[in-house]
């Protein structure tokens, strides 16, 4: 675990609070209208530094939702801003991308909005790459001083934000998701585009605890000051020759006011003119930055490192027939050629109202907007009804091909999604937050715990559907133990001119249990194995399958879905 330091770490979330947000003391308290309202969990670092910590540091109210705060109203974190006066609001992007969902909510939310503004002085996203669609999604019907925040549980509190060299009422917010690094953050972005510290600061994490002998009662009550696994804290947050601390998070740095040669543009007479009034609010000229997620949230294909939102973003855009994205994830799944393959998990809405509206003579489907003004998503008249699409009623197949295109435009051909699953829903947090992780580890073969989930019903089809995949569509390269299969089928009693060999029906054996599948067919043998200690090696591509030993291929095959 993160180890902070008492004194550093409340300096550094008070400070945020004062800086950031314009917290006051008193604020929501003893009659006055105001406070903070967090959506998060308090066992994770952003309920305690801004639902727990910061706010009683603050002096400022904090009001705690349980529950999720898309249910039982989408807008149940909107209206609850409205109901307690908030002042300063919270929260991951998913809630926003929840709400885009459904065209109908853009309205509600500018009901909301006309309540709300007169109290709600600034709004923040965290800790997730965030598109400029969903921001100026939530600029146009939350508030126009939506802004983007980053930070993670090592730093303890925000360390990019708006730039606060002006008040929150002096600055035009611009939905470019940029954000900008803190005054006592010093920072640089590396070859590899991940974000490097490069001076530490007081919230800044001290050490890790490491293991349970490194913070016992012996080394507690020794004369020697603890100081946690140091080596351990090294290795994974100070890599040699980064020049300071790495998260793991990638982002891309802008030149101040768009300049390329990172001067800000000066205004001439003839500018200031036009900028409009003298105290009219203006946008930061500070170089901002662009974050795009974990290097988790990063997936390398063919040498080309990508963006997951990017890609997703692309997806949010399609429509086939009457169906339009609900919601979506792109995962990368390990591939033994491109290194990472995109892979993408759609959730479907259908718009039946969409069935019967005339398509136009070119044959090209109709424009439509997703949630108003600013927005490029589907649209749909307010009676209009819709349901949720499973998984064997959408044309997958020309959803992938229209996914391809739309991603080849924007991204690139290499980003396009290998694969695509058809889910009821994603696995999702307590906040609404998409649980990437578990579909990282079943993508891997590897199994995934529900205990964080919100909706557990949502996993086991899921698994079920990436276990399919994995036996006839992805690309795997793993070493076969053969020894531990040569005892238990006794092969050394199979003895052929002298020698004992691997069997053909022991093959069989062998590879339907290495790729979970009872079927394969074209079984061809090329060689013979004589060996336990043969080092044999399993290569599937999608459906062909071959075993190795060294350079030679001993058998060929192909891995076919469903029993024998």
């Amino acid at each position: 675990g993160i180890v902070h330091g008492h004194g550093g770490y409340v300096s550094g979330v008070l400070e945020t609070m004062r800086s950031v947000f314009e917290c006051v003391a008193g604020e929501g308290g003893d009659g006055v209208a105001g406070g903070i309202l967090t959506v998060g969990s308090s066992g994770w670092i952003t309920g305690q530094s801004y639902m727990l910590m910061g706010p009683l540091l603050a002096a400022t109210r904090s009001v705690l939702m349980l529950g999720s705060p898309v249910f039982p109203s989408p807008l149940r974190a909107f209206e609850t801003i409205e109901k307690e006066k908030i002042t300063v609001f919270k929260s991951g992007s998913a809630v926003v991308r929840q709400l885009m969902t459904d065209p109908a909510n853009a309205k509600r939310l500018d009901a909301v909005r006309k309540r709300t503004e007169s109290h709600l002085r600034v709004a923040t996203f965290c800790a997730e790459p965030v598109s400029a669609e969903v921001h100026a999604y939530a600029q146009s019907h939350v508030t126009k001083n939506f802004i983007n925040s980053y930070w993670a549980t090592e730093h303890g509190a925000m360390v990019f934000s708006r730039d606060v060299s002006k008040t929150i009422a002096a600055t035009k917010f611009e939905p470019d998701t940029k954000t900008y690094p803190l005054p006592w953050v010093r920072c640089l972005i590396n070859d590899q585009s991940d974000v490097v510290l490069a001076a530490p600061y007081p919230s800044l994490a001290l050490t890790v605890f490491g293991d349970a002998a490194r913070c016992g009662d012996g080394v507690l009550n020794a004369k020697v000051p603890w100081r946690g696994d140091l080596r351990k804290f090294e290795a994974s947050y100070w890599p040699k020759g980064a020049g300071g601390f790495v998260q793991g998070d990638v982002a891309r740095k802008h030149a101040p006011d768009g300049n390329a040669d990172g001067n800000a543009k000066t205004k001439t007479k003839t500018n200031a003119k036009r900028a409009g009034p003298r105290n009219a609010p203006t946008a930061s000229v500070l170089p901002g930055y662009t974050f795009h997620g974990r290097s988790d949230e990063v997936i390398n294909v063919n040498g080309n490192r990508v963006g997951t939102e990017q890609i997703e973003r692309c997806l949010w855009d399609v429509r086939v027939g009457a169906w339009r994205v609900r919601d979506c994830a792109v995962v990368g799944a390990p591939d033994f050629v491109k290194g990472d393959a995109p892979v993408a998990f759609v959730a479907f809405r259908k718009d039946t109202a969409l069935l019967s509206a005339p398509e136009p003579s070119n044959g090209a489907a109709p424009k439509r907007r997703r949630g108003g003004r600013g927005s490029t998503a589907p649209e749909r008249n307010e009676g209009a009804a819709e349901r949720n699409v499973s998984p064997d009623a959408i044309d997958v197949a020309a959803f992938k091909a229209a996914a391809a295109a739309a991603v080849t435009a924007r991204v690139g051909a290499y980003a396009a999604p290998d694969h695509v699953f058809v889910v009821e829903a994603l696995p999702k947090t307590i906040t609404n937050k998409t649980s990437r992780k578990t579909l990282q580890l079943l993508l891997a073969g590897e199994s995934a715990s529900d205990a964080s989930l919100v909706r557990r019903e949502t996993l086991p089809p899921i698994a079920a559907m990436v276990s399919e995949w994995r036996k006839t569509g992805a690309t795997t390269n793993a070493r076969l133990d053969l020894a531990k299969y040569w005892d238990e089928y006794t092969f050394s009693h199979h003895v052929v001119q002298g020698r004992p060999i691997v069997p053909g029906a022991g093959w069989l054996c062998m590879l339907a249990a290495e790729t979970d599948s009872r079927k394969l067919a074209d079984v061809a043998f090329m060689r013979g194995v004589h060996s336990a200690d043969a080092d044999v090696r399993v290569t599937k591509r999608r459906k062909a399958l071959q075993a190795t030993v060294g350079d030679e291929v001993v058998l060929r095959a192909v891995v076919a879905a469903g029993a024998a």
